[in-house]
This record gives structure tokens, C-alpha cells and sequence, in this order.
């Protein structure tokens, strides 16, 4: 059986400054796919004409299962929920979200973040979108990291059908990790891939992009470019593209 294509994606800042109609026309122009962050469908329908990979559940920032209070985790729930409906209206395949960030007793971390996802997986089956669940780092949280947890937790779940898994290499190399080894051991299979440097910035020059692709286990649905900190130059965003196409075969 052959391998998915997988859909090579950006965050709009990595293209550029300037309004959300700007990012969909460079996307187009590039023939790249966005992960976006909009937080309601007039602000996702902004995007028109660029295809869209992946919306954040940005609100879950705020709101989500590690707080100890019971309404910011009830909230959280409601942002998730919120996020699957604004990425319905345009057909958005899958909704990137979070356990939460922060500390959290390790018990009822899992508890709260597997209640959290259940608690919307009949909708996003209604809705069609997926939800993929990004593992952070030690810089944003300190609990729901390993990769044991997150088989567990999927595992609890039990709906692959709507629940798939998101690594961020940043995320990875702001803990001191190494990307390579912690995909080729990740085991569940790897929907979302985020590339990123370290700090929030695009992967640098010397990131070995091609080994870090190259150690999942399966192809990513989407592979996606992100920068949290400034726009590549020209010069970097087309080497970039062309190392990531080149590993993706």
C-alpha cells in the first residue's frame, strides 16, 4: 500500500507580514496549505481561497484540562467545541489542540485531558473534523510529556477515527530533546509534524529537517512550516520548502 502525499502546510506569519487575504494569496502563490489560528468563521473566511490544513484551538491557551479550577476546565472544553465548529464552516479537515500548559498532579492530568477530549468527540465525529492532540514541552508544561501517556491516552479514547497525535519539534528543542530520537520512538502514528527552531523561530539552516522527517514512523498527513517569531527572508523561505518537498519525496 502506498504512502499518503502528506500536505505541506505554514503558519501565515512564516510568509509574511500582512492581512489574513495577503497569507492565502503567497500560500496559493507557493502552493502551500495554512495552519491558522482564527478564532471565528468571519476571521477563518478571511483566508478565502487558501487551503486550510489545520486550525488551532488558540483559546485553549486560557483555557484547558490541567487548571485546577473546574470552570476554566469546563471552558476549555467550550473553546475546543467552538474551534470544531468555526473549522466545519469551511470544511477544515482537523483542529489542533492541547492537554493544557502548566503544572498538574500526573493522575488527574490524565483524567482531566482524557475527559476534556471525550467530552467533544461526538461532535467533531458529527462535524467530520479531527482532533489532533499536540505533545508540548517541558517550557509549556510539566505534565502529559511522555510518550507513554499520550498512547494511554488515545488508548482511553478509543476513537481513532477522530483523535490523532502532533509532535512540534520546537517545543522539543526549547526541553533539550532530540526531535530525531523522540519521532523515531513516538508511538502512535504522527498526523500533524510541525518544524520549528528553537525560541519560536523558523527551523535554522543547520536543523537536520531531513532526519527528523524521515524518522516517523509513517508519513504525516501534514507537515507543517511553523514560525512564531518573524517572517523567513525569500532566501530562506525557498530553501526551506525545497529541503522539506525534497525529504517528502
Amino acid at each position: 500500500m502506498p504512502e499518503q502525499v502528506s500536505t505541506l502546510a505554514v503558519t501565515p506569519l512564516l510568509l509574511g507580514p500582512g492581512s489574513p487575504a495577503e497569507a492565502a494569496s503567497r500560500a496559493r502563490a507557493a502552493d502551500l496549505a495554512l495552519e491558522v489560528a482564527a478564532l471565528s468563521a468571519s476571521e477563518l473566511a478571511a483566508y478565502d481561497g487558501a487551503r486550510i490544513a489545520t486550525l488551532q484551538a488558540w483559546r485553549m491557551h486560557d483555557a484547558h484540562a490541567l487548571l485546577d479550577d473546574a470552570q476554566g476546565r469546563a471552558q476549555g472544553v467550550a473553546a475546543l467545541a467552538a474551534a470544531q465548529r468555526v473549522a466545519a464552516t469551511r470544511a477544515v479537515p482537523r483542529v489542533l489542540a492541547v492537554c493544557g500548559f502548566g503544572a498538574c498532579e500526573p493522575r488527574a492530568a490524565f483524567e482531566r485531558s482524557a475527559e476534556q477530549f471525550r467530552a467533544v468527540a461526538a461532535q467533531a465525529r458529527a462535524l467530520g473534523v479531527r482532533v489532533v492532540i499536540e505533545r508540548l514541552g517541558a517550557r509549556r508544561t510539566a505534565a502529559m510529556l511522555g510518550a507513554d501517556e499520550h498512547a494511554r491516552l488515545h488508548g482511553e479514547l478509543a476513537a481513532p477515527d477522530v483523535f490523532g497525535s502532533a509532535l512540534d519539534t520546537g517545543h522539543m528543542l526549547d526541553a533539550g530533546e532530540d526531535p530525531e530520537r523522540l519521532l523515531a520512538a513516538w508511538p502512535l502514528p504522527i498526523e500533524e509534524l510541525q518544524l520549528r527552531g528553537r525560541d519560536g523561530a523558523p527551523p535554522a539552516a543547520g536543523d537536520p529537517l531531513e532526519r527528523w522527517i524521515r524518522a516517523c514512523r509513517t508519513r504525516p498527513a501534514v507537515v507543517c512550516i511553523e514560525s512564531k517569531r518573524a517572517a523567513a527572508s525569500a532566501a530562506e523561505l525557498s530553501a526551506l520548502l525545497a529541503r522539506v518537498r525534497s525529504a517528502l519525496g
